[in-house]
């Protein structure tokens, strides 16, 4: 049996848009639902938090969940993958979401790492980094970049 990953993606004043591994993968049948094309980025395989970036209006951060390095990955609104940015300090034990803000002047990223099927965590982490100044153009696809 084949398998799709669909992400989808709603803005507070647009319709839902949705990205799929495969072509084809989705169809909105007039549901105001735009498939807007394929994750190019085939490491994407649990992605569990997806946020417009602060910085760019044409780039999307995605995340892996557990099991993955920690990676923030680039998007470009047509699912190519713009590269990926590791992030040194953190770890992946079981990332679950993704938030932006603003604090100063300056764009940050929010993970959650706070996964817990098993209920044996005794804490949590939220790991705030400052977002990478990058555009949809200075990075080759698949590129990775350490970030501290």
């Amino acid at each position: 049996m084949k398998r799709a990953l669909i992400v989808l993606v709603c803005f507070a004043s647009s319709p839902m848009i949705v990205f799929g591994q495969e072509a084809g993968s989705y169809s909105s049948n007039g549901s105001g639902v735009n498939f807007l094309g394929n994750l190019a980025d085939k490491t994407l395989t649990e992605t569990s938090g997806m946020v417009l970036s602060g910085r760019n209006e044409n780039l999307l951060w995605i995340i892996n969940d557990s099991g993955n390095p920690p990676v923030i990955h680039a998007v470009g609104l047509d699912g190519s993958s713009r590269g990926q940015v590791r992030l040194r300090k953190a770890k992946n034990r079981d990332w679950e979401d993704l938030a932006a803000f603003q604090f100063n002047g300056e764009s940050y990223l929010l993970i959650a790492d706070c996964g817990d099927n098993d209920r044996i965590r005794k804490s949590s982490f939220l790991y705030a980094v400052v977002e990478p100044e990058m555009s949809t153009a200075e990075l080759p696809e698949g590129s990775s970049v350490p970030w501290n």
